[in-house]
């Protein structure tokens, strides 16, 4: 199960809260958010530091949104490792 919590992060930004497990099923509900934010014209920041899991779509999807400049704001180390971001 993953849920996402959005809230404003200043005027130009939407936060993006991860709890749980992103895998293949809940890939495409967080796509569709993140697109209905970016057509809004605001940055994603990504807090992920509650994100316990996340299989290959998942990992596809999160690097898809940092390379579209999402801000990688908080992740545990398991998914800084798997998304090859230096360690907090």
């Amino acid at each position: 199960m993953l849920r996402i919590t959005s809230r404003p992060n200043g005027p130009s930004e939407t936060q993006l809260v991860l709890e749980g497990r992103l895998v293949d099923e809940t890939v495409e509900e967080l796509r569709r958010i993140s697109t209905e934010i970016a057509a809004q014209g605001r940055r994603i920041a990504l807090d992920l530091i509650a994100l316990r899991y996340a299989d290959a779509a998942g990992i596809g999807l999160l690097r898809e949104l940092i390379e579209d400049s999402a801000e990688l704001q908080r992740a545990s180390a398991f998914v800084s490792a798997l998304l090859g971001e230096p360690t907090p």
